[in-house]
């Protein structure tokens, strides 16, 4: 439909951000949120999807506790809400109604949330991101008590996270008591046995709690779009191989082989993806641009992709705290050892030596980056598969599901051999330079997960997010 679609453009063009602001609307809703700034971000990608499902006014519709947090916030700004938004892009005033309270309440804004989940699959094609649009259950579950805190005077502690602190607090303080004026006194030489022995007991406690993790297959694989699936095979420099082939094949750029550069040959696909016109508009924004900035472009709005994943479970992050600081309690006998002998004017070397080994040992093994889960792996597998079933049929292969998750080694295959050679070199500076510690690959940025919530309820008329 014509009219939805320039709605939905329209609203994805919107801008809560007002140019020029020292404290931005996506900056100020991550601080009152707690939220990281890219968590900011995707939620208010979000909210124009609920503007977009609202503004249609079939069905009622609520939005998420994390969504419902960008509305409150957008209210506040009354020339863009009233002004840009409604009048200017709506049409008509979306108003904000809350909930009346009670059980009949309850169970309607239950029953409109659900169907606000369904109605987002039918229309965008996908299922709404599980960290800002959580289940029903979650979304109306156990009640919440919610109040304003300044964080400048009050330090904030999960219940859990105290009680956990507080138990390893006293297990240290009762292991130090015990034993540890003993060790310390040791001549250095039974100290490094003793010290060795311990190393590797909780090397191995650690390692097996590591890999004692629970895991579960998923019950559904949903199919990826091609970049995420790229992004799942090898992360932001995979997606970004898959843009540069993808444009290339289409006719958008054109390559110079001889000076590895990018120059603009035709226009991009109305329906292209974000990375895509990433690394398209950069090199429309130069004469000609390196094949090396233009791939960064697309690398850099691939890290969107990653955190949209991570928020799916795609992508999770290994269980290692318990891990981690088992593995810590060697060097921190080393340390207590080493300032006792600095203390006493003694020889220090072995004690920097045996800290220094048994730290980078910690943080090589037990701080492991982000990794596939259960239902990334399957999900991967499955667009391989849908791949491979797919080009003994087609006249015109998916290029970027092709480069994205088997590698440049396709690209003859596509009929693009002139971008092996530049390519490749591209590929092989972003991985080395993206490499982690200890041989580790980039995962991307770091992506601060948001809780789920069950609060209390408002609404627009038809759209209602009520508890």
């Amino acid at each position: 439909m014509p009219y939805r679609g320039r709605m939905r453009a329209n609203l994805e063009a919107f801008s809560l951000d007002e140019p020029g602001s020292a404290n931005p609307f996506s900056a100020r809703l991550a601080q009152e949120n707690c939220w990281s700034v890219e968590y900011a971000q995707r939620v208010i990608q979000e909210y124009k999807r609920f503007l977009l499902l609202a503004s249609s006014g079939r069905h009622p519709v609520t939005p998420s506790d994390a969504v419902d947090q960008v509305w409150h916030l957008h209210l506040t700004y009354t020339k863009s809400y009233w002004g840009a938004l409604c009048d200017g892009l709506l049409g008509r005033p979306l108003h904000h109604d809350p909930s009346q309270g009670g059980q009949t309440e309850q169970a309607r804004f239950r029953a409109d949330y659900q169907q606000t989940l369904e109605v987002y699959r039918e229309t965008f094609g996908e299922h709404p991101p599980e960290d800002i649009w959580p289940d029903v259950e979650k979304r109306f579950g156990a009640s919440q008590r919610f109040v304003r805190v300044n964080v400048e005077t009050t330090i904030v502690v999960p219940k859990r996270t105290l009680a956990r602190a507080v138990g390893l607090t006293a297990l240290a303080a009762s292991v130090s008591a015990l034993g540890l004026p003993y060790v310390l006194d040791l001549p250095s030489a039974k100290f490094v046995a003793v010290y060795l022995v311990l190393w590797a007991a909780t090397f191995v406690l650690a390692f097996v709690v590591q890999r004692s993790a629970p895991s579960s297959e998923p019950e559904r694989v949903p199919d990826l779009q091609a970049y995420e699936a790229a992004y799942l095979a090898g992360r932001e420099p995979a997606v970004a191989n898959a843009v540069i082939a993808q444009l290339v094949a289409r006719g958008a750029l054109l390559l110079n082989p001889q000076n590895s550069t990018l120059s603009k040959q035709g226009p991009l696909a109305v329906a292209a993806d974000a990375v895509e016109k990433a690394a398209y508009d950069h090199v429309c924004s130069t004469a000609s641009a390196s094949l090396a900035d233009a791939y960064t472009a697309a690398a850099r709005a691939a890290r969107d992709i990653g955190l949209r994943l991570r928020g799916l479970g795609f992508v999770v992050e290994p269980s290692w705290r318990v891990s981690f600081g088992l593995a810590l309690m060697a060097p921190a006998l080393a340390s207590a050892k080493l300032a006792s002998a600095i203390a006493e004017g003694k020889n220090f070397a072995p004690y920097i030596v045996l800290l220094a080994i048994s730290m980078g040992t910690a943080f090589c093994y037990f701080r492991p980056p982000p990794v596939l889960s259960a239902l990334g792996r399957a999900a991967l597998a499955r667009a391989k598969e849908r791949y491979t079933a797919g080009s003994c049929h087609s006249t015109f292969p998916d290029v970027p599901l092709a480069v994205g998750v088997f590698g440049l080694t396709v690209l003859p295959e596509l009929g693009l051999d002139g971008l092996m050679q530049p390519l490749g070199k591209t590929h092989e500076v972003a991985r080395s330079v993206n490499s982690g510690a200890c041989g580790s690959g980039a995962c991307g940025p770091a992506y601060a997960a948001h809780a789920d919530s069950s609060g209390g309820g408002c609404g627009c008329g038809g759209c209602g997010c009520g508890g």
